[in-house]
């Protein structure tokens, strides 16, 4: 990657499917690359454009979205560049946008982001991470799992896998609702709001 590109799967518009922000109108940056390999993952981001921050830039204008949050996702972006990725933040900021980063949790970053949404993929959250910008704490659920609590005050969201396969994800929907209605105080039900909705 050449230095001050990033590698952008897609930009578009929608409406936040997921978490605490759920249904309010975003615009997406989803770079490519990530750190992990899930089985569950459902994000394909091999194939990606290098694209300049006045790119990027370009192609949120030409979206002509009426919104104030851009959602910074992946694959992880926090692998990327930091440098690039401070001049992006920067660059939006200056555009009048608020960021949201989602984050599986295992790269650590000093930039400030607006909301941070951490989707842990491990025992601990990275303690690079802001605490006081972690805003939600999203886990993904299948049956037999255990939830852990990653840090207090903060929601915690159980969300069930979509495995592709209809009985799988209902029995794992299932499992989130067992698992909350035991301990109601502890967790909170997600689900991908934009599947149902019929959009990206």
């Amino acid at each position: 990657m050449r230095r001050g590109l990033l590698p952008v799967n897609e930009i578009f518009y929608s409406r936040q499917g997921e978490g605490l922000r759920t249904g309010e109108p975003s615009l997406f940056i989803r770079l490519s690359g990530c750190n992990l390999s899930c089985s569950f993952c459902d994000t394909g981001t091999k194939s990606y454009e290098e694209l300049s921050i006045a790119e990027i830039l370009f192609r949120l204008s030409k979206e002509k979205a009426d919104c104030e949050w851009v959602v910074l996702t992946g694959g992880e972006p926090l692998i990327q560049d930091t440098d690039t990725l401070k001049n992006l933040l920067e660059s939006l900021r200056l555009a009048g946008y608020r960021v949201q980063l989602e984050t599986n949790g295992t790269w650590g970053t000093t930039l400030d982001f607006d909301h941070i949404t951490v989707s842990p993929k491990e025992d601990k959250i990275h303690p690079g991470l802001n605490r006081k910008k972690i805003k939600e704490i999203k886990e993904l659920i299948k049956v037999g799992d255990k939830p852990r609590r990653y840090l207090e005050g903060v929601p915690h969201y159980l969300q069930p896998i979509d495995s592709g396969n209809i009985t799988e994800t209902n029995n794992n929907i299932e499992h989130c609702r067992k698992l909350a209605a035991a301990e109601p105080d502890q967790w909170q039900l997600g689900m991908q709001m934009h599947k149902v909705w019929g959009i990206r």
